[in-house]
């Protein structure tokens, strides 16, 4: 299927004050857009603990206190950053207390795939044993393919009421390069979350950079924190913390 296929965009560098502005107005949103956040770096080996950042804004584990719902991309190009997403998204899960309810649904183009069953199950050591089983790579409920459009997950979220929803993905987020349609932008998303003023949205990045601060600014604007995961390099492996705690093995790609 050539529309699985997808060539990750070259970074052109930073969107000029224009651009940004224009697409900041369009989305009636505030045009001042922060300085990008500290990355955090993480091993798939040596996954550290994910804790506030003292010097910004909380990241998205500790600003999440009550129900959540977590949006997982599983278009093409996360190939080489899902092993360390699905290790994170384990280590969130397991940090939720029993008071709290989750749920997860995978997304791309066109598709939304809800853990079974259905709806907000509680932070319960059962519920989260079957949701890692259910997100495990030898599960095969999350190959990849096709473009990163969380559209129908986010409408899918928004049937729980005022669950707080975090979005997992990386720098492809709503680009639609190949299909001959526009990009999405902050104005489209926006739109599916307008009519739904108490829902809170966080992102976590992983490992690319985007010059349109997509998933930041989603963030930003519905009171949301950010946070950008980095990919582990030769050149900055010794930064990298060690985890205290991992949640079983890092399983490889199907």
């Amino acid at each position: 299927d050539p529309d699985s296929v997808f060539t990750r965009p070259v970074n052109p560098g930073a969107p000029t004050d224009e651009e940004v502005l224009t697409d900041a107005v369009d989305a009636d949103a505030d045009p001042t857009i922060p300085d990008p956040v500290a990355p955090t770096i993480l091993d798939a080996d040596a996954l550290p603990p994910t804790t506030a950042n003292a010097d910004g804004p909380a990241t998205p584990a500790a600003a999440v206190t009550g129900d959540v719902v977590y949006l997982v991309d599983i278009s093409g190009t996360m190939i080489d950053s899902m092993p360390v997403l699905r290790q994170y998204l384990r280590d969130q899960i397991d940090r939720l207390a029993p008071e709290q309810s989750f749920s997860v649904i995978l997304f791309r183009q066109g598709e939304a795939t809800e853990l079974p069953p259905l709806g907000l199950r509680p932070a319960t050591a059962v519920e989260k044993s079957d949701a890692r089983d259910w997100l495990a790579a030898d599960a095969q409920n999350s190959r990849l393919g096709g473009r990163a459009d969380p559209t129908d997950a986010l409408a899918t979220a928004l049937n729980y009421g005022d669950a707080d929803v975090v979005i997992l993905s990386d720098n492809a987020l709503g680009r639609r390069a190949k299909s001959g349609g526009a990009d999405l932008n902050l104005r489209d998303l926006t739109a599916v979350l307008d009519d739904h003023p108490g829902v809170t949205v966080h992102a976590v990045q992983f490992f690319y950079p985007d010059d349109r601060r997509l998933l930041e600014r989603l963030a930003r604007r519905f009171g949301g924190a950010f946070e950008f995961v980095e990919e582990v390099t030769d050149a900055n492996r010794n930064a990298a913390p060690s985890s205290p705690s991992l949640i079983g093995g890092l399983s490889a790609l199907p």
